[in-house]
């Protein structure tokens, strides 16, 4: 058994002293531009999840999943103001891999790093030319690394 985090997947979102993240009430500020906006906000979101030229076809399909999601979005991103899930990390008994891309501007990418440290059995795979997507920019490479996490976990219990 094993723990994936993936794309910007954070244990605390809202910085700390001791835990690198966004500014305390940015969500609160994103939600309000959602709200005031919704379309425009969700295509806004697709165009800076990549880091690379994806293509329109991809952009408008994270836009169009964006906008499944969208009724409980506002609930979900206000929840990531207060939500802290160190603990959690810091007790996990399984190999935890964090991916992240490096130039994520959505998530801070440091804070993957810190999520694999505070993993006892933590680690991090970084993308140096994505943003918050690694699945969608480098998808082969992606499988690859999870494929190659997968294959670890079945090694460690023989």
């Amino acid at each position: 058994i094993g723990l994936l985090s993936s794309c910007g997947a954070t244990p605390r979102f809202t910085a700390r002293d001791d835990m690198p993240g966004a500014a305390p009430g940015s969500v609160a500020a994103m939600v309000m531009q959602l709200r005031a906006d919704r379309f425009n906000f969700l295509a806004w979101m697709a165009e800076n999840s990549v880091a690379r030229d994806v293509g329109a076809p991809a952009l408008e399909r994270m836009r169009s999943t964006f906008a499944l999601n969208a009724p409980s979005a506002d609930a979900a991103l206000l929840d990531l103001d207060e939500l802290d899930q160190r603990a959690i990390l810091r007790n996990l008994p399984v190999p935890f891999l964090a991916i992240a891309g490096a130039k994520d501007i959505l998530v801070d990418p440091s804070i993957q790093r810190a999520a694999a440290d505070l993993a006892p059995l933590g680690s991090l795979e970084w993308f140096a030319e994505c943003g918050h997507t690694p699945h969608v920019e480098e998808p082969a490479r992606f499988c690859e690394t999870l494929l190659g996490f997968v294959a670890g976990l079945g090694e460690q219990k023989g």
